[in-house]
């Protein structure tokens, strides 16, 4: 996987969409979520969150904007691991809080 600014990997000049996922829909999230759905250039192909509060807000948000819903993965706190499975990607935007894990 490789890391690139986000000016650098939507400025490109292609018929072809970007296929973005996205690793937290909470507040963040779906500010992130809004302006790609804005985009004609992108497809948000998959989310990935825990809460489903915050799941259910962001498909109604994809729903309103008349874009596919893409795939969901939640279920427990490591469904990214699957959902980086996917074939094709070419972006994933982190949106999670930062917590340190104590032992």
């Amino acid at each position: 996987m490789h890391f690139l600014p986000t000016s650098a990997l939507l400025a490109r000049n292609t018929d072809k969409q970007v296929r973005v996922a996205l690793i937290g829909v909470g507040l963040r999230g779906q500010n992130h979520l809004e302006l790609l759905l804005m985009r004609t250039d992108v497809e948000v192909v998959a989310i990935c969150d825990i809460d489903d509060r915050m799941l259910s807000g962001s498909k109604k948000m994809i729903v309103k904007s008349g874009k596919k819903i893409p795939a969901i993965f939640t279920g427990d706190p490591y469904a990214w691991k699957t959902m980086l499975e996917i074939k094709g990607l070419d972006a994933v935007i982190i949106s999670t809080p930062w917590e340190r894990h104590r032992e």
